[in-house]
């Protein structure tokens, strides 16, 4: 029903790119979720549409369940809030994320933007290839609270503000581990955190 105690089940990529339809529900991924053929399908060329944007952002629930998320591919460099969710306000938790290929402009990450709510939890971003201009981060590119549990390998690049889990921190980040490689050609860099706000 959508509700926290019977979340909405997702199944495939389709059932994924519904969540834009609903951002105050609930859900929870139920398989590893490859996302090539929907992105083929519906915009080869900019790939994957980020799960809320910039003035409407996700306010539900979403645990990932440890379910792998593959063939994530979004090349949209002169926009903003980019990643597998792009403005986020709500509950994340136990996403993983192989091998995507995120490019963007401002906010961009495995999660773009993570306002001041909620926290994420136990995500995982392995391999593959973060780049943007301004906070750009590993596992979210922006965020307003706190980030504990996370792992990730990925390269991410970028001007400003670039870390290896978290752009740019406004909040705690406790028992992450970052093993990629961060790239910055402006200022504000670091392994876990580009940038403490």
């Amino acid at each position: 029903s959508g509700t926290a105690n019977d979340p909405y089940q997702i199944t495939d990529a389709y059932e994924l790119s519904e969540v834009r339809n609903d951002l105050t529900a609930s859900y929870k991924l139920m398989n590893d979720i490859d996302l090539t053929e929907w992105i083929n399908d519906n915009n080869p060329t900019a790939g994957w549409a980020p799960i809320g944007t910039g003035g409407t952002s996700f306010s539900g629930t979403f645990d990932g369940n440890n379910k792998c998320i593959y063939g994530l591919k979004i090349d949209r460099s002169s926009l903003d809030y980019i990643g597998l969710f792009g403005n986020c306000g709500g509950t994340i938790s136990n996403v993983m994320l192989v091998k995507p290929i995120i490019k963007g402009r401002d906010n961009v990450g495995l999660f773009g933007y993570y306002s001041l709510s909620t926290m994420i939890a136990n995500c995982l971003v392995i391999s593959g290839v973060v780049t943007g201009r301004s906070y750009v981060g590993g596992v979210v590119g922006y965020l307003g609270n706190s980030i504990t549990g996370c792992y990730c390998n990925t390269i991410v690049m970028g001007t400003d503000n670039v870390g290896g889990i978290v752009g740019g921190l406004k909040g705690t980040a406790t028992n992450n581990i970052f093993s990629g490689n961060v790239s910055a050609t402006g200022q504000h860099s670091g392994g876990v955190s580009g940038c403490y706000i």
